[in-house]
């Protein structure tokens, strides 16, 4: 198959050996150079690179968005038993995403305005093939509401659980991306569906 790829990346993921072509009409993977087992049509990705998400031993695909965003992917995990890379759905609505430390829950990072004054979080846990939203936090400092909300989700409806002063994020040495990890991963399990307990 002849590509005109803007960009060309190989690695090798369950003994195969599979190349990624970018380009203007869309991505294309390419087993051993002959076998197109992914074929996606040009969505504003301008880059992507293979990196092991669901730390299983396989690498997956990442395949990034253009626009103010950063951080923010389309996720194609490798399936060992079938050989072929899945859409994990959703996981374009998480940028920045992160696995908090010895569990299976993960949160993202996002600005939303104010020369990055406003901002969020979502924590998230994966079923099946789908990122789910289990909370969120909201940071407003742009002068009007300043403050931070800490919502529970359940089935896409926001509920208010907690409100705490802006200041918050002055007590942690990375600011606002330190109290976000650290209130995650405190508080992780309150925000489980079956959990009704209230939240520290």
């Amino acid at each position: 198959m002849s590509l005109k790829a803007q960009i060309v990346k190989t690695s090798t993921v369950g003994g195969k050996r599979y190349s990624g072509y970018l380009s203007q009409k869309g991505f294309y993977l390419i087993k051993s150079r002959k076998d197109t087992v992914l074929q996606l049509k040009q969505a504003d990705y301008f880059g992507f690179h293979f990196k092991d998400f669901n730390k299983d031993g396989y690498e997956d695909i990442y395949l990034e968005w253009t626009g103010n965003m950063p951080e923010r992917y389309s996720l194609y995990l490798f399936v060992p038993s079938k050989g072929k890379f899945k859409e994990l759905k959703n996981f374009n609505n998480f940028p920045s995403a992160k696995q908090l430390a010895g569990t299976n829950y993960y949160y993202s990072y996002f600005p939303s305005g104010c020369a990055d004054d406003a901002w969020g979080s979502h924590l998230f846990y994966i079923k099946g093939y789908a990122a789910i939203k289990m909370a969120k936090i909201k940071g407003d400092g742009c002068g009007i509401d300043d403050g931070i909300s800490i919502f529970k989700v359940m089935n896409n409806k926001e509920n208010l659980v907690k409100r705490l002063p802006l200041n918050t994020i002055n007590k942690y040495r990375d600011g606002k991306w330190g109290f976000i990890k650290s209130y995650w991963q405190k508080n992780y399990r309150f925000f489980l569906p079956s959990n009704g307990a209230n939240v520290k």
